[in-house]
């Protein structure tokens, strides 16, 4: 159950679906990153949606005893609202000593028409403690924010995104952002990206870490795509962040740079 497992109905109302699932904010953001969630030059390497090097370690990618709703496509518009029970891997039952148990809940609305995406997101995870601090208390509410967007000029679409977190009784932020652009060329297209991750929560200077990506993707049919993807990372004397794709993760050395070179083929079934 390290994956999806989720059951649900699905109609004129919309979607209804429960279970172990992505978060609306994972998805926005890989539906805005030219590399998506799978590539070495993926966003994902510093972004706050899926990072295991950051203070909420994967806080908002998937949620365990998650019920989801999502409507029905308006002229282009479209609703989510999600509520977990218990996102994380510990239990739900209060007890005398942790009274408050982690609750999560995410609202998010999306536009998609002709050339133009846009999303923007809320998520809310109550009574969460973090490595943010040594505290072993809980530590009040974490509250993120996220906006996505994509733009297809035919010659070129461009993607970005930018995310922001804040916690309760944890000083600073952390924030991160990337533009991202596709070229199509023949049967393949041209990748690349640029972002950056700040986070004073844990530190409060030397705390950033930057990005590039470039990549060549070429599809064989339309289940198959061969692909070559690079990506660089910069961190400064606080940050350890490191190139990693969906299959893989490393532990970086703070003030030391990474980088990561992927050949591959992907069947979609």
């Amino acid at each position: 159950m390290q994956r999806q497992a989720w059951v649900g109905l699905k109609g004129d109302f919309g979607t209804l679906t429960a279970g172990r699932q992505y978060v609306p904010a994972f998805l926005n953001e890989a539906n805005a990153d030219p590399f998506g969630y799978g590539m070495t030059g993926q966003s994902a390497n510093l972004s706050l949606t899926l990072n295991t090097r950051s203070p909420f370690d994967l806080l908002l990618l998937r949620w365990n005893q998650d019920v989801q709703y999502s409507t029905p496509n308006l002229s282009g518009f479209t609703g989510h609202v999600a509520y977990s029970f218990a996102p994380f891997s510990g239990g739900t039952v209060p007890t005398a000593t942790t009274p408050d148990v982690t609750r999560a809940v995410a609202l998010d609305g999306g536009y998609a028409n002709g050339p133009v995406a846009v999303s923007l997101d809320y998520t809310q995870i109550k009574n969460l403690a973090t490595i943010a601090s040594t505290a072993t208390a809980t530590e009040g509410d974490l509250k993120f924010w996220q906006a996505t967007g994509t733009y297809d000029f035919g010659v070129a679409k461009l993607g970005a995104a930018y995310e922001h977190v804040t916690q309760d009784s944890v000083p600073g932020n952390a924030q991160s952002w990337f533009l991202g652009v596709t070229v199509p060329v023949g049967a393949g297209a041209v990748l690349a990206s640029y972002g950056q991750n700040k986070n004073t929560m844990v530190y409060s200077s030397n705390a950033t870490a930057k990005q590039y990506a470039v990549g060549y993707t070429y599809a064989l049919s339309k289940q198959t795509t061969l692909y070559a993807t690079y990506a660089h990372i910069s961190n400064d004397s606080n940050t350890a962040y490191t190139v990693g794709d969906s299959t893989d993760g490393f532990s970086g050395v703070a003030g030391q740079s990474a980088s990561g070179t992927t050949v591959g083929i992907d069947v979609m079934f």
